[in-house]
């Protein structure tokens, strides 16, 4: 699925990032005056981040994005990620260079390496397979597949905003889990009508 190709491509991409790392730390930092190990390690490395780049960001970004807004707002959000995507790009090819000059050779690498580490736990964690979602649905299926990640369950159970009533039954849903331990009385207090479906979400205070 969309989830396994990500999660297989940034590992990759984080690997092929700390072997670059690598190839410029152990030994000299000039290209000319690497070892056999440093070229092997170097040429992995940046064939790593291709391949890993193909497998995963290059057509999920764009596929996920598409699937995981809904349509009321999904050519706003696309162009919101158009936006960060090139911006963070235009950051990379502006300070590569000049990085390289002041911090070493490795350092731009190592902290392209941190950053991906972080997006491997992010992913892991918090984005969804959105293989099931319905296109140009109301969103609710995504809802559904958000509420079984762990970050958004925990951000549900310890945030008020993310507090959904179940709609005519009067109970409290937080990460996809009833919450028995809560009525109708004095858990919900403010609700926002969808005007899309008709349900109600309630804001626990």
């Amino acid at each position: 699925g969309r989830r396994f190709l990500l999660l297989s491509g940034v590992a990759i991409i984080t690997i092929s990032l700390l072997m670059i790392t690598a190839a410029y730390t152990l030994g000299s930092e000039q290209e000319s005056e690497f070892t056999h190990a440093q070229r092997a390690l170097a040429v992995v490395g940046c064939s790593g981040v291709v391949a890993g780049y193909a497998l995963s960001y290059a057509p999920l970004t764009w596929l996920i994005v598409s699937e995981i807004f809904p349509s009321s707002i999904r050519g706003r959000a696309l162009g919101m990620t158009t936006i960060t995507t090139n911006a963070a790009a235009a950051l990379i090819s502006y300070t590569f260079l000049s990085g390289q000059d002041i911090f070493g050779a490795a350092a731009p690498f190592a902290i392209y390496f941190v950053f991906s580490v972080g997006s491997l736990v992010f992913a892991c964690v918090g984005i969804p397979d959105t293989g099931d979602v319905v296109p140009g649905g109301d969103g609710k299926d995504v809802d559904d597949v958000l509420d079984s990640m762990p970050l958004w369950k925990m951000a549900c159970c310890r945030g008020s905003l993310c507090a959904r009533r179940r709609r005519g039954a009067g109970k409290i849903i937080c990460g996809g889990k009833e919450d028995v331990s809560l009525s109708n009385t004095d858990a919900v207090t403010t609700e926002r009508v969808n005007e899309e479906d008709g349900s109600s979400s309630g804001v626990i205070t």
